[in-house]
């Protein structure tokens, strides 16, 4: 049997290796907490806001909304540089998003993500409402489209989902949406079935005051949305 004094040190070996441990994972989670502040956190005191452009030692400090809007751009274009190289036979398209129709940053929408590649299918009528002015497709050669969605509208569209790093059968999911007229603006690219039969987009809901629990995916209607529809 060891001596006692030698189960004690073992005992105190072991706890202090424990506490070693806890602590380095602390400091290491610590660690990336405070890069993800960095990166994410948009929050400023209001001494650091700038309001309108001045000139500080020689200097032009521009406005803090356009810093931001300006860094925004430059993660669009890192994002477009990173973007799969576009197929053949591309036909140019607005950029706006494939089922609102609206463009990025317009109504508390946010950014338009994409672009997303799909073929376009001969057989089914073509989302002319997506394409650039003057451009015409041809019914016999394929061609594909650069769509681009608003993060909000892809999220809430029903049987829509991303995993690994693209949107299962977009294109299958697209066409079914661009068949679906909203319930209030009657627009195509419908994607959200808000009740029985009746399909609307994000924006469309969003303006009536339903609300987006984006922890449980739900959807709360507005109460008096009913006599407005």
């Amino acid at each position: 049997m060891p001596p006692a004094n030698s189960e004690k040190k073992k005992k105190k070996r072991v706890k202090k290796n424990k506490k070693k441990a806890k602590d380095e994972d602390f400091d290491e989670a610590a660690g990336i907490v405070q890069k993800l502040k960095q990166r994410y956190q948009n929050k400023k005191e209001e001494s650091e806001i700038v309001k309108d452009p001045i000139i500080s030692n020689g200097k032009i400090v521009h406005p803090t909304r356009y810093l931001s809007i300006i860094e925004r751009g430059q993660r669009a274009q890192q994002s477009r540089l990173q973007a799969p190289d576009p197929p053949e036979n591309l036909i140019e398209t607005k950029w706006i998003c494939a089922l609102c129709q609206r463009y990025s940053c317009s109504d508390n929408l946010g950014d338009l993500f994409g672009p997303y590649y799909i073929e376009l299918d001969n057989t089914k009528p073509v989302p002319t409402f997506l394409l650039a002015d003057d451009v015409t497709i041809s019914k016999t050669e394929k061609s594909s489209i650069a769509c681009f969605l608003h993060g909000r509208c892809a999220l809430w569209s029903e049987n829509l989902y991303f995993f690994g790093g693209k949107f299962s059968k977009l294109d299958e999911r697209l066409y079914k949406y661009w068949d679906t007229l909203c319930e209030l603006c009657k627009e195509r690219g419908a994607s959200i079935n808000y009740k029985e039969n009746l399909h609307s987009h994000f924006y469309c809901l969003y303006i009536l005051g339903y609300k987006f629990d984006n922890s449980n995916l739900r959807i709360t209607a507005n109460p008096n949305a009913e006599i407005i529809i």
